[in-house]
């Protein structure tokens, strides 16, 4: 991915660039490319790919960021997307990066220490037991997630991580029929729909963000233990 190549990825969502961020983009596609080698990071490699399927989608994210928040994590960040690319582009931006598997999150720190990212921390824990840690539950501003459950199970992973007036951004190809199924679970856990963001850019599918805002705190109940989310959802 050129630099030019880069700039012109964000400005389709009014993002400018700069080369040290092109830059980063660039070192971070090398690594990932390099790493996928021996670990099962992504299933896309190819530079173009890594641009419009990764790169794009988390920029996407960044004008739906409220200007006032400061911290923000990422769910099962896997290979870091769309977390580490929002740390790149928003250095004012706190950013956990959680994932569970062990290999990744080693990665996934090699990355931030060789784009010397020191607003990006990394946590290797999964989501129902970072969430009810108290240095993690009801402490950041924002909670993000790329393809990594249905919506009803997806809620329970990312709202406990949120402070009350805070808001989870959950990108989805198509959203109805999860939304429907998730709206239980969503006043459960505190939240409200603030509303759906259509991503419309040259090239790349419709895609949509739904907003959930924490309106109230997520009880002590929730996350439940383990693996209880994804086999039953709320």
């Amino acid at each position: 991915m050129t630099m030019m190549y880069q700039k012109d990825t964000a400005r389709r969502f009014n993002i400018e660039l700069t080369d040290h961020e092109c830059g980063a983009f660039e070192t971070y596609a090398n690594a990932l490319i390099k790493a996928n080698t021996e670990i099962n990071l992504t299933s896309i490699t190819e530079p173009e790919n890594i641009k419009n399927k990764h790169v794009l989608d988390s920029l996407a994210l960044i004008p739906h960021i409220p200007k006032d928040a400061r911290t923000c994590i990422d769910v099962g960040s896997g290979a870091g997307f769309p977390g580490m690319a929002l740390a790149i582009v928003k250095p004012d931006l706190r950013v956990t990066l959680l994932e569970a598997t062990k290999k990744k999150a080693s990665f996934l720190e090699d990355v931030a220490e060789t784009l010397d990212l020191k607003n990006v921390s990394v946590v290797a824990e999964r989501a129902e037991v970072a969430g009810t840690d108290i240095l993690y539950r009801e402490q950041f501003d924002v909670a993000v997630a790329r393809a990594v459950a249905s919506l009803p199970t997806l809620v329970e992973y990312l709202l406990p991580f949120v402070k009350v007036g805070g808001i989870i951004l959950a990108p989805k190809i198509a959203y109805e029929e999860e939304l429907e199924s998730a709206q239980s679970a969503i006043t459960v856990l505190g939240g409200m729909v603030s509303r759906i963001e259509v991503v419309a850019v040259a090239d790349v599918p419709t895609k949509y963000i739904v907003v959930i805002e924490k309106i109230s705190p997520t009880p002590e109940t929730y996350p439940r233990k383990p693996g209880r989310p994804a086999k039953r959802p709320l």
